[in-house]
């Protein structure tokens, strides 16, 4: 049964080759209250293969996510019931006056101040958000993972603009949208013959009503 820890070695994968993010990608299972560590290493939830230590931003953060399904019918194989749905909720941010080696960004000639905006910071935000995803359903296809996970389009994708968030005053985008996976038909914490070691009780009502309440 694949869930999690399939999310995240494939979205660590894929954002290992992102120029812009590098492989800073990270699961925040405190709503990204990580980011006000100071430490790099204190932000990683999970052993990161393609950690980059050597800078914090741009970087790229999950979110805890909602699964939504129907769990029981886990050995169906019909589209509606074989599937779970993810939303998931990523955030890609940066400073917008600094880069990530933090030197000013885009500064302006003489005053050496940065010229470089939040605005412009969502719009780079942006595009690496929309890029991952492209290149999410570009490998989903040419890895033939379709009938395992994929994209939902049922949902509507969105991204809304953040700014100045945490200690380190980042900005950028938190982007919404939802995949599916295939869970799977394997009942891992019963044995075997769990129907008849199962004491089922009887269905009547072992609480009947009574007046000395």
């Amino acid at each position: 049964m694949i869930g999690v820890p399939f999310i995240k070695d494939l979205f660590s994968a894929i954002l290992a080759q992102s120029k812009v993010i590098d492989g800073r990608f990270y699961i925040c299972p405190f709503w990204g209250a990580e980011l006000n560590k100071g430490n790099i290493a204190e932000i990683v939830s999970y052993v990161q293969p393609y950690l980059n230590t050597t800078q914090k931003y741009p970087a790229a953060l999950l979110m805890p996510m909602k699964e939504v399904g129907n769990y029981q019918y886990q050995d169906d194989n019909s589209t509606q019931n074989a599937y779970s749905y993810f939303e998931c909720n990523m955030v890609f941010v940066t400073n917008a006056y600094v880069t990530g080696q933090n030197q000013v960004s885009t500064p302006s000639v003489g005053t050496n101040q940065p010229t470089h905006t939040i605005p412009d910071t969502w719009h780079d935000m942006a595009r690496c958000a929309k890029n991952f995803i492209e290149v999410l359903y570009n490998g989903i296809m040419a890895q033939g993972l379709q009938s395992t996970i994929f994209i939902s389009e049922k949902h509507q994708q969105e991204i809304l603009e953040v700014t100045d968030k945490s200690n380190d005053s980042v900005s950028g985008v938190l982007m919404r949208f939802y995949i599916a996976i295939a869970r799977g038909c394997t009942l891992e914490d019963y044995a075997d013959n769990y129907l008849t070691a199962i004491q089922w009780p009887s269905a009547v009502d072992s609480h009947p009503l009574h007046l000395d309440v």
